[in-house]
């Protein structure tokens, strides 16, 4: 899973390095969304939902690399740590998602090309982190990674 820790504008293997930390002009951002993309007078982090495409650009990314050997069977699991969950939303492919829901699972279809998540802070943080959590096709553990994100 990889995130734009080294912050120059794009996510590959080079950002693998240090996504665990926060440090001054390094770690992968997250910040508020608080402009207002929708015009509907409201901060877009008011509501749960991604407000066009240069809404889009205010929210932070991640990936999940391409699997291409995922297996029928094989699944990933998101999660954010609990301090910083009430204060993060997840998105994938236009939806809101409850990572910490179980119901949140991508199977090896959805594993195989890659994933992209995208991340809206709903107020300042200091730091959170999101793991993912990779199964085979018989529920054994594959992979568990994390990404830290950065409030500044």
């Amino acid at each position: 899973m990889l995130a734009d820790t080294n912050r120059d504008g794009t996510i590959g293997f080079d950002d693998a390095a240090g996504k665990d930390e926060c440090a001054p002009g390094r770690g992968a951002l997250l910040l508020p969304n608080s402009d207002d993309d929708d015009s509907d007078g409201r901060p877009d982090a008011d509501d749960e939902a991604i407000n066009g495409p240069s809404d889009v650009d205010d929210l932070s990314q991640v990936v999940l690399t391409p699997w291409p050997e995922a297996q029928i069977g094989s699944r990933a699991e998101f999660g954010i740590d609990a301090a910083s969950a009430p204060n993060v939303r997840v998105f994938h492919t236009q939806a809101l998602v409850d990572v910490s829901s179980p119901a949140f699972l991508l199977d090896y279809y959805a594993m195989r090309p890659g994933v992209v998540l995208r991340l809206e802070a709903v107020r300042a943080i200091d730091v959170a982190d999101l793991s993912v959590f990779v199964y085979d096709e018989f529920g054994g553990p594959v992979l568990v990674d994390r990404v830290r994100f950065c409030g500044q």
